[in-house]
């Protein structure tokens, strides 16, 4: 181990805290991941002593994290500030809240981006409540605390932050031992391969539309990107061979079911993956690991619209020129809900992130006006705030802190717990929020109207090459 860096006493009320947990709350600019990391090199001791493993501390116990990972994980001089994102927030106690991240964003700060994060959005919104002061330096690293799990930049959807130690440590616990159901929507190229998944159950309708269990373990490729695991590889990790091609292989599950598609879209939904249409999916995950659905489904012969990382090779231009005519930049992906029980109160809580505007016409084209008319969308004004959000963001990753505060003043959403649906007690949504509901329904088939693609569903079919995008998935992984 390197030179001494940063030392922790570990305190009474700290006795049987996991060490990555308790690092991460005493250094909050870092997450727990990077810190089970720095254990694995062999970078932090436990009372002089190298310590590798995920141990839970003891009062008393001195934690030492080596100088050159005690330098990356100094706090800069303004470590969470808070800037007004316009977030449309779906519920809210004392003890959580819950928000749509919109897309293009990521959830919490990091050292190449301080700024335009979600966190960001969320510190200012309890700043504007009253439940926090600006620059409150112990509900900044509160909140970074508070993230429990987290969404791709581009992905939409739900997300909840603990607002409380005691929050936080159970929704973590209850994520880590997958008490949390996850429902996901995705729009793909065609449906899933049955060569690559398997009906469930085995004797289920014949019309290709599932449902589909995707049971695949994944290892992380040189490159970042998430791959499913050859059975030789899996061989290799049951047998333990520590050698320099040794991988990390993870199982996961996935679990899929397609919407019917509208006739308008190019077809009925007996229509197979080479059919030349689009598809809408919900998508289940069990496990919950890096880009598991973009990585499943593109294994299982469906890539997601828009997600040029993982269409491999020529592949990524003809996603790319699909999503243009489809006129979204972005993988279409959406984090719909969570169902879970309160971490404090163990109320059930079903809690619903409204699409974005950009997700919600795709879908619209796919489904039919009149399915997609049941989905929750964002109010009118929400492309506004995404934008706004996006624009900190950006401004965020280039350190341009004044250009941040600027595209944060957009035009904004008004935060509303409606989309949360609450049983068994608890914290209940606001008049406020309920109204905005009402409003947020009676604006959904007026905001289809100005919403309208330029290209239909149909016509961005010849450019995305669908026969083309399934045969390339089928084929095997290369690390190349």
């Amino acid at each position: 181990m390197a030179a001494t860096g940063e030392r922790i006493t570990v305190e009474q009320e700290d006795g049987n805290a996991p060490i990555d947990w308790l690092l991460s709350r005493k250094l909050p600019h870092r997450s727990r991941r990077f810190f089970r990391k720095q254990l694995a090199d062999g970078n932090v001791q436990i009372d002089g002593r190298v310590n590798k493993r995920l141990v839970r501390v003891r009062p008393g116990q001195t934690i030492t994290v080596a100088a050159a990972a005690a330098d990356a994980v100094a706090p800069p001089s303004e470590q969470l500030p808070a800037q007004d994102l316009k977030l449309h927030v779906v519920y809210e106690d004392e003890h959580i809240i819950v928000v749509a991240k919109p897309p293009g964003i990521v959830v919490q700060p990091m050292a190449s981006q301080p700024r335009g994060t979600l966190l960001n959005g969320v510190l200012h919104h309890m700043v504007a409540r009253g439940e926090c002061a600006a620059g409150d330096e112990v509900a900044a690293q509160g909140l970074l605390q508070g993230v429990v799990h987290r969404l791709d930049r581009d992905t939409s959807g739900i997300v909840i932050v603990a607002k409380n130690l005691e929050a936080s440590s159970t929704l973590s616990a209850m994520f880590k031992s997958r008490k949390v159901s996850k429902t996901y929507l995705a729009v793909t190229a065609g449906l899933p391969n049955p060569a690559r998944c398997a009906l469930e159950p085995a004797d289920s309708g014949g019309d290709g539309t599932g449902p589909y269990t995707i049971d695949a373990p994944l290892y992380k490729r040189a490159s970042g990107k998430m791959a499913v695991a050859t059975p030789q590889q899996l061989q290799q990790q049951q047998q333990q061979q520590q050698t320099a091609s040794a991988i990390d292989v993870k199982p996961a599950l996935t679990r899929v079911k397609a919407l019917p598609r509208s006739a308008a879209a190019g077809g009925g939904s007996g229509s197979s993956s080479g059919s030349g249409g689009l598809r809408a999916l919900q998508v289940e995950i069990t496990t919950g690991r890096q880009h598991q659905i973009r990585a499943h489904l593109l294994h299982a012969g469906a890539p997601v619209i828009g997600d040029v990382t993982y269409c491999a090779g020529g592949d990524a231009g003809a996603a790319r020129a699909a999503a243009a005519a489809l006129g979204v930049a972005r993988p279409l992906l959406h984090a719909l809900s969570l169902t879970l029980h309160h971490p404090v109160t163990n109320a059930r809580l079903v809690l619903v992130a409204p699409l974005p505007a950009d997700m919600w016409r795709v879908l619209s084209d796919v489904v039919g006006p009149d399915a997609a008319r049941k989905l929750p969308q964002l109010p009118a004004d929400a492309d506004g705030a995404a934008a706004a959000a996006a624009a900190a963001a950006a401004a965020g990753a280039a350190a341009g802190v004044r250009a941040a505060a600027a595209a944060a003043g957009g035009r904004g959403v008004r935060a509303s717990a409606a989309a949360a649906a609450v049983s068994s007690g608890g914290a209940r949504p606001s008049a406020d929020g309920a109204a905005a509901s009402k409003r947020t329904r009676a604006s959904a088939p007026g905001a289809l109207k100005m919403a309208k693609p330029k290209v239909r569903v149909k016509d961005a079919a010849a450019a995305l090459n669908l026969a083309k995008l399934a045969q390339n998935a089928i084929g095997p992984p290369s690390d190349k």
